[in-house]
């Protein structure tokens, strides 16, 4: 896991800034750094390493050759032992190292560009400068666990791991304000399109191509969703695999590296199933969770008792109000792009703790939802479009009256959380919306946004597939590299450890295509086949049928203890006088602080864009 920048074209001390890239990146990769610069070519790279797999100098990048191929690569190949094989059956290399990079260096070399995306399992953002036909490679993994962005002016190609070292090759920051309002209605940034203008993110599953000699680029998708659930559909070389079995091959080959290993666990299912194999094959890791006084969101209970029963070290780091103001600026002070997502901060949290405690690789449970039908939207945007209009309607004449919200209110505020959720009412008003719509697209987005305003979303829907697998094609495509995958990759990157998520390696999603919607959500229960497997590993008393994740009492902390930190971000002066976030800053505030937790989350996209904005724009 590493960080890297280059560029092509005329700069002024070309390799003072590239010193200066690595410094902006130190924290992806402090363990070293090198810089390459040729100067016939203007070709510029800068890499910081962050040693996992040979963690001697020998690994070092760049990496080049004679012949004047170049690589910088941030990430991992999985799969490397079994491609050096195939390599030395077929070419007589003398190896340097034994890290997946220099492997991965001849694979591009010895097995071209296009067949290496085919054969390499892993998460990776890499630059590839092939001399032979002076051309420059971006290539981005099919998920985007690795980021990449790039910049493009007629005379320059700019591009890095974050969007910092950019701007500061670039030395303009012109922001888009229709994206940075685009925060409000989502947590996140749905498209490729950065939310500075002319900066974007490559695509997962793609690699761009730059023609040193004509100065041209185009961009290539080498892994489509939608393509390879037809082939699959067709073609189903999963179906006679045994998916316990691979994924213990998969978690057995992502628990390989040179540096102590440990897992994140919030007792869902997702989680404590990878942290339940991983404990299979290495006792000596440690597991880490989040726990809070209040007992009504705390689930470190329920990971101890995990954690003792697989006999592993566990962790628990308590999060406090207290620690929301400290951990608020650290975090924006980083953040590249806006991220507003709540669990941001105990997930930095953690790893802040998990590095402190020296664990340099940690193990996920990310991609489950997202691959095997874990989300709310998946069980009602699916059941909401088969249910019969008939029973439509009685049902949301029922939701609305006045008698029976008025009921859940009451039950809500005395009823501890593990009977009801604490925003049931708002969960419930949303719910007799949703029987209005009667398009896909439509549920989808709203189920995903924070109001109803429109938006400039444009999603594809594929007749062929059903709805459950338009929503999860959706959610791999935009909800997952844009909202999970950037939050784990900063949080972690942030503190300068790496994050590995098994359920997203590439047999586990191309496995996930294989299968039948009724495999995957049945009797409003989504993840079948992953509360099968954890059956094998943990008595059915230790397995949550519920989980909240990262969930945070952040709501509660904000409307009390944290009130007035939290009222001078969000009516910021030199924000607010700017109109960059256009919306009615009073109106939002003081429904929130009236009791309607369903403009929290609002308050809290306006603080992180507000702080945001002022330390990147009117610093």
């Amino acid at each position: 896991m590493c960080g890297f920048t280059g560029f092509v074209g005329n700069f002024i001390n070309p390799r003072e800034k590239l010193e200066y890239c690595n410094k902006i990146l130190f924290h992806r990769g402090p363990d070293m750094s090198d810089i390459f610069y040729e100067e016939k070519s203007k070709i510029g790279l800068a890499h910081s390493r962050l040693s996992i797999l040979d963690i001697s100098s020998n690994a070092i990048q760049p990496i080049k050759d004679d012949l004047g191929n170049v690589l910088v690569f941030n990430g991992e190949i999985y799969n490397y032992k079994i491609i050096k094989e195939k390599l030395d059956k077929i070419k007589s290399i003398k190896w340097n190292s034994t890290s997946d990079t220099e492997i991965l260096f001849n694979s591009l070399i010895y097995f071209g560009v296009e067949n290496t995306l085919e054969i390499i399992e892993g998460m990776y953002a890499f630059c590839f400068v092939k001399k032979d036909n002076n051309t420059i490679y971006l290539c981005r993994d099919i998920s985007g666990e690795k980021p990449l962005y790039y910049y493009q002016s007629d005379d320059k190609l700019i591009f890095s791991s974050e969007v910092k070292p950019i701007n500061y090759l670039v030395d303009q920051k012109k922001i888009s304000s229709d994206i940075l309002n685009n925060y409000i209605n989502f947590n996140f940034n749905w498209n490729n399109n950065s939310v500075f203008l002319n900066i974007f993110s490559l695509k997962p599953g793609n690699y761009l191509k730059f023609d040193l000699n004509k100065k041209k680029l185009s961009i290539n998708q080498f892994w489509k969703y939608e393509e390879k659930y037809h082939f699959f559909k067709k073609n189903n070389q999963y179906s006679k695999k045994n998916f316990d079995n691979l994924l213990k091959n998969e978690i057995e080959k992502e628990l390989i590296s040179d540096v102590p290993v440990g897992t994140f666990m919030s007792s869902g299912l997702d989680s404590t199933l990878v942290t339940s194999i991983a404990s299979t094959f290495k006792k000596d890791m440690q597991v880490y969770s989040i726990g809070y006084e209040d007992k009504n969101f705390d689930e470190s209970e329920q990971a101890y008792k995990i954690s003792n029963y697989l006999d592993i070290k566990f962790n628990k780091i308590l999060f406090k109000f207290s620690d929301v103001p400290s951990l608020f600026e650290e975090l924006t002070d980083r953040l590249d792009l806006p991220h507003t997502d709540q669990s941001d901060l105990p997930l930095y949290l953690l790893c802040k703790n998990a590095k402190k405690n020296g664990s340099k690789v940690i193990l996920t449970g990310d991609g489950g939802d997202e691959l095997f039908g874990g989300y709310n939207r998946h069980i009602w945007g699916k059941n909401i479009l088969e249910m019969n209009s008939l029973i439509k309607i009685p049902i949301n004449f029922i939701l609305k009256y006045k008698l029976i919200i008025s009921t859940i209110e009451f039950l809500n505020n005395l009823l501890p959380r593990k009977y009801f959720q604490l925003d049931l009412k708002s969960k419930i008003l949303k719910f007799s919306k949703l029987l209005k719509y009667k398009n896909l697209n439509d549920i989808y987005l709203f189920l995903l946004k924070n109001n109803n305003e429109s938006d400039l979303i444009e999603l594809f829907y594929d007749k062929d597939m059903s709805n459950l697998r338009n929503m999860m094609k959706y959610d791999f495509q935009f909800y997952l590299p844009n909202n999970v995958l950037y939050k784990s990759d900063r949080c972690s990157m942030y503190n300068s450890i790496e994050i590995r998520a098994p359920l997203l390696s590439k047999n586990i999603i191309e496995y996930s295509l294989c299968m039948q919607d009724r495999n995957i959500v049945n009797n409003f229960q989504g993840k079948l086949i992953l509360r099968k497997a954890l059956r094998k590993h943990l008595p059915e008393s230790l397995i949550q049928s519920k989980k909240s994740g990262f969930s945070i009492p952040l709501a509660k902390w904000i409307r009390g203890p944290l009130n007035d930190w939290a009222k001078n971000i969000f009516f910021d002066p030199i924000i607010t006088k700017n109109y960059l976030i256009k919306v009615d800053y009073s109106n939002i505030w003081e429904r929130y602080i009236k009791g309607d937790d369903n403009h929290f989350q609002k308050v809290w996209n306006i603080m992180i864009l507000n702080t945001w904005i002022r330390k990147n724009i009117f610093f």
